[in-house]
């Protein structure tokens, strides 16, 4: 089941303008003596990946990673080891807990310091719900700094910030997947734009190529202004891939 595309698009271009306010080409962060900051290379579409350096910022590990330990502490003769079935169900997935538990992990991951490095999406199936995960955790923790009276040091020193890797780029998007991953799931075929022409021969629906028609424009907001004065009409896919490239081009 995919997840409402208005919505999504409304959360894309939160982010977007969090990172166009604080962000420049150079991005200098400062760390208070009691601070730590993980830093994070490539997820690559990866949201379990993601999940656990999240979690794992606050002490808290995978269940393979609890699996992996207590099987080490059973073969050095460690009598500590039935603890995991609590913790895990029969897909070695999380256990449900309570949304007490939830939030107050939640609270935590807000309060640590990420710089992640780029390379989003691509390659592994799951690129737009790895984002959009990592886009809902910026925004609710510059909303608790604002909360929280830190709003003077967000202005240049984000608790989140992200970089731009060399995936964040439409033609790589193209060839690594991210393209046609949001296709899939929204139902498209094709990846190009129908638009009405009442020039063309015979006063139909003239076919226009999304990526072609990208490189003669600079930017994703002058092909949509393009495409708007023209009144192409964009379908869900191309309206969240142009949201999604708003946002690589915002990142430093």
């Amino acid at each position: 089941q995919t997840a409402n595309v208005d919505s999504l698009i409304h959360i894309i271009h939160q982010a977007t303008q969090l990172l166009l306010s604080h962000h420049t080409n150079v991005l200098e962060l400062e760390l208070d003596d009691r601070e730590n900051i993980t830093i994070v290379g490539n997820i690559s579409g990866d949201l379990v990946a993601l999940q656990t350096v999240l979690k794992g910022s606050c002490g808290v590990q995978h269940p393979r990673q609890r699996l992996r330990h207590t099987a080490k502490e059973a073969s050095a003769g460690d009598d500590t080891t039935n603890n995991t079935e609590e913790d895990t169900n029969d897909e070695g997935t999380d256990a449900p807990t309570s949304n007490t538990n939830n939030r107050e992990l939640l609270m935590k991951i807000l309060r640590q310091r990420f710089l992640f490095l780029g390379n989003y999406t691509n390659r592994l199936p799951f690129g737009l719900e790895t984002l959009m995960l990592l886009l809902s955790v910026v925004i609710l923790a510059e909303e608790l700094g604002q909360d929280e009276g830190r709003a003077d040091r967000l202005d240049c020193n984000p608790p989140i910030a992200l970089l731009r890797g060399n995936m964040e780029e439409l033609g790589m998007c193209k060839v690594y997947g991210f393209m046609q991953e949001l296709y899939e799931k929204y139902g498209e075929n094709d990846q190009s734009l129908l638009e009405k022409d009442g020039n063309s021969d015979d006063g139909g629906e003239v076919q226009v190529d999304f990526f072609e028609d990208w490189h003669s424009h600079d930017g994703a907001a002058e092909l949509e202004a393009d495409l708007a004065s023209r009144g192409v009409p964009l379908r869900p896919c191309q309206r969240l891939y142009l949201a999604v490239m708003h946002l690589f081009e915002a990142l430093p």
